[in-house]
């Protein structure tokens, strides 16, 4: 029996293996086709003499100011928001559970409607402040309404999607009442964009 468990256990972790090896494969080609194509095309190989400094000076604007920072930043995005949904899928124990779902995303986005309300001049700096602010006060909240002689996952997710609902239709009726610039930035920030990224965003997101 126990031998059977740990065949079991050490087929699991090769099929594992496997799906993580396909997946950063595809992750390599699509990271390829995005700093390659654009206005003008570049083969693989020009763009790796880019990467590494061999290439020449149109090239390097093309790849440190345009197309790099765009895929990086995209990349560390991605990988930051599957590792937020895998723990919290972990920590609640219910593959249902996601920032999204559970109202955490819902509050960073009705702070940062908020914020861009309030403080129109503001630096946009200061805008992830806010959105933390707003998603930590939303778990806070869920997990204070879900609380009955501990947290039941079931509790929290069904709350969640409640709060989630609610932030997501105060959110709205802001962005309604809002001034055409606010409701514009605000609709650009919560759809998410890489447009006019620097290095600097890509320093600040690679910790």
């Amino acid at each position: 029996m126990r031998h059977k468990q740990i065949t079991k256990l050490k087929t699991t972790s090769i099929t594992s293996g496997n799906k993580l090896i396909i997946m950063l494969l595809l992750l390599l080609v699509i990271f390829i086709c995005c700093v390659c194509t654009g206005s003008q095309v570049l083969t693989p190989w020009t763009v790796l003499k880019g990467i590494i400094g061999q290439s020449g000076p149109q090239v390097k604007l093309i790849l440190d100011s345009l197309r790099l920072p765009r895929a990086y930043v995209a990349i560390l995005s991605g990988a930051a928001l599957g590792m937020s949904g895998t723990l919290l899928q972990g920590t609640i124990r219910n593959p249902l559970a996601a920032p999204n779902i559970i109202g955490i995303t819902g509050g960073g986005s009705l702070a940062a409607v908020i914020f861009l309300n309030l403080f129109p001049e503001a630096a946009i700096s200061f805008m992830p402040l806010a959105v933390l602010f707003g998603a930590l006060l939303v778990t806070i909240l869920v997990y204070a309404l879900s609380w009955k002689n501990g947290v039941s996952p079931t509790r929290l997710i069904l709350l969640g999607i409640g709060i989630s609902s609610v932030t997501s239709a105060i959110t709205t009726l802001i962005i309604a009442m809002s001034t055409f610039v606010a409701s514009d930035k605000a609709y650009l920030w919560m759809a998410g964009s890489v447009y006019g990224v620097t290095w600097k965003e890509v320093r600040f997101l690679l910790p």
